[in-house]
């Protein structure tokens, strides 16, 4: 008979975490992420996307930092 191990739980928890806070360009790990989302508690999953959401918004302001020095710069459209 075979049992997941207090290690296993940990690493698959660790993994999730990763998944489902982490934005990559590959779209298929947050749906990876999302399907596996009952192994962890709700709260957990919601903080984890509260996390994800927060690095998107980062991004999006370093990418409009960088169209408004292009616009200032360089003359770029908006």
């Amino acid at each position: 008979m075979y049992e997941i191990t207090e290690a296993g739980v940990t690493e698959f928890e660790d993994w999730l975490a990763e998944l489902l806070s982490t934005p990559v360009r590959e779209f298929t790990s947050l749906e990876a992420g999302l399907s596996l989302m009952p192994g962890l508690p709700p709260a957990e999953v919601a903080r984890l996307l509260d996390e994800r959401a927060d690095r998107l918004r980062m991004e999006l302001r370093a990418l409009d930092a960088s169209h408004a020095v292009c616009r200032g710069t360089w003359g770029c459209p908006s």
